[in-house]
């Protein structure tokens, strides 16, 4: 069973993809437009949100800001339509549970990879 969390929505994101996680208890709030992706970062900890994106620049983010403290959910699916990214989030969710800080996920359609800093790590390990 997965905990309700809070979830920040990049402007890449399908609206219907957040209204999909609105309707699973989770609370989404949208990137507004036009903000850079250091501004996204800094807003997604502030808040305490999970960052939702299509922007693989932020695989890089997480390996340049060693004390990054949000998750970061990358979609890497093809195409990214509602029913591909929802049907992802779905398996990713069930199989997950609750997404933890400091961590990028990478969604695929056929799964999903998780990379985590060791407390000696200097770049990403794959789990």
């Amino acid at each position: 069973m997965t905990t309700n969390q809070s979830f920040l929505l990049d402007e890449n994101v399908d609206v219907r993809v957040g209204k999909f996680l609105k309707e699973g208890g989770h609370d989404v709030v949208f990137v507004p437009k036009g903000i850079r992706n250091g501004e996204v970062l800094a807003l997604a900890a502030n808040e305490h949100r999970i960052l939702v994106t299509h922007d693989a620049d932020f695989l890089d983010a997480f390996l340049t800001h060693k004390n990054l403290s949000v998750a970061i959910i990358v979609l890497r699916i093809h195409p990214p339509t509602k029913t591909n990214v929802t049907q992802a989030f779905t398996l990713f969710l069930s199989h997950l549970g609750e997404v933890k800080p400091a961590v990028i996920y990478e969604l695929t359609q056929d799964g999903f990879k998780v990379y985590e800093r060791g407390p000696h790590d200097t770049g990403l390990g794959k789990k």
